[in-house]
């Protein structure tokens, strides 16, 4: 019963839902290598996904997980609220939260990054399962793709055109033996995304490392939450999860993005070396486009 009631296209009439209880949990942000304890709790009809910095450093800031109070960033998802108070690297938590059909919750983080645990969104999906869902009695709607976007770089592509069901498509290219061209697309239904996607983690390459750093990135990056690359093998000791995890890693990293357009979508999307940065001009100028999506039920 658990698998349908999420296996769904989200075409047809479901209510909207919360969680059953409220769950928490503590890590190391991956980025800024800082501590964070995060508290999930259960929310109100129709008021979303929302996070609140509690840091004890600034007020109390509320900031709804929409695209429209995201920025642009090529290394991770951030939401930004009052002040330019920052909330960092939210995606694997957003695909976790789309995927088990959560529309309403409040998460509550003590510092400005959640934080990275095993580098995928499989400890998310484990805390959501705890904490259960609860329906609530306000229908749910999607947004449905009526048209076509597409959005590019000088490093890739992004586009999303209309389907019937939410299918992620991703070709990745890197100079790498382990890497090279790959591609995958999948059905983005509750239990492909537990069998297939939830456990990729988030990857990088040793030779990179101590230029990001130098950026104030991945300073809390390690072997226990990044897959590193080295030049021409895995350091991990327990190696890759498939041998295509990092394609699999930017899927979960592209539905994260998506449901910062505050409901599910229903939609073709296709991306080739893109990443935040595009998935963000994708969702940007997918609601600012009227003509090119509806809401379902409508």
């Amino acid at each position: 019963m658990h698998e349908d009631i999420f296996d769904h296209l989200w075409l047809t009439y479901q209510q909207q839902a919360t969680l059953r209880y409220p769950i928490w949990c503590r890590g190391v942000g991956v980025h800024l290598g800082v501590d964070c304890e995060v508290h999930l709790a259960p929310a109100l009809p129709n008021s979303g996904i929302t996070f609140i910095l509690n840091d004890g450093k600034h007020p109390a800031t509320r900031i709804p997980a929409k695209w429209i109070n995201s920025r642009a960033s090529a290394m991770r998802t951030l939401l930004v609220g009052d002040k330019d108070v920052e909330i960092n690297t939210i995606e694997h938590l957003m695909a976790a939260l789309l995927v088990s059909g959560i529309d309403n919750i409040d998460i509550t983080v003590s510092s400005g990054e959640l934080p990275i645990l095993d580098g995928s969104a499989t400890d998310w999906m484990f805390l959501l399962d705890c904490a259960g869902r609860q329906q609530q009695p306000n229908p749910q709607s999607a947004i449905v793709v009526t048209g076509h976007i597409r959005v590019e770089n000088d490093l890739g592509w992004i586009e999303i055109e209309p389907n019937d069901v939410l299918n992620v498509g991703y070709i990745i290219k890197y100079d790498h033996p382990m890497i090279g061209d790959d591609s995958l697309s999948i059905d983005i239904t509750r239990a492909n995304f537990i069998k297939d996607i939830s456990a990729a983690r988030t990857f990088g390459f040793h030779q990179d490392a101590v230029r990001l750093q130098r950026l104030g990135l991945a300073l809390g990056a390690n072997l226990k939450n990044t897959v590193v690359f080295g030049s021409t093998s895995v350091m991990n000791s327990e190696g890759l999860r498939w041998p295509n995890e990092p394609v699999r890693h930017k899927i979960l990293d592209i539905i994260g993005d998506l449901a910062l357009a505050g409901a599910p979508i229903v939609a073709k999307v296709r991306g080739y070396c893109s990443g935040h940065s595009l998935n963000h001009a994708l969702v940007s100028q997918l609601m600012a486009t009227p003509t090119a999506w509806k809401w379902s039920h409508q």
